[in-house]
């Protein structure tokens, strides 16, 4: 098979595998695939808790319960920063009670 890059993508890709994340072209490829169906599997196992999560949020909204999005900007770049600290959480957390922009 072979796949033609755009030469952004290309330049992202060989700055990845200089950096030492990857040892080839065929390896960052073969993990961009599988976490993309990581992803794609993750939502589809969570479609029902995600769509209930949104419909709370919404709820949350209509009731007056909702963050301002700077606040809620400020909130997610400091989950950021402890997930960079404390690594990734093994779970995920679909509880958006209070993180829903206004």
């Amino acid at each position: 098979m072979t796949i033609q890059l755009t030469p952004e993508l290309e330049q992202l890709i060989q700055k990845d595998i200089e950096r030492g994340g990857y040892q080839s072209i065929e390896q960052f490829v073969e993990r961009a695939i599988q976490l993309l169906h990581d992803e794609e599997h993750l939502l589809h196992e969570n479609k029902e808790a995600i769509h209930d999560a949104i419909g709370e949020g919404l709820a949350q909204l209509d009731r007056g319960e909702g963050v301002p999005g700077d606040v809620s900007r400020i909130r997610l770049q400091e989950n950021k920063i402890s997930v960079k600290i404390a690594g990734p959480s093994p779970t995920i957390s679909l509880n958006c009670k209070r993180t829903v922009f206004y």
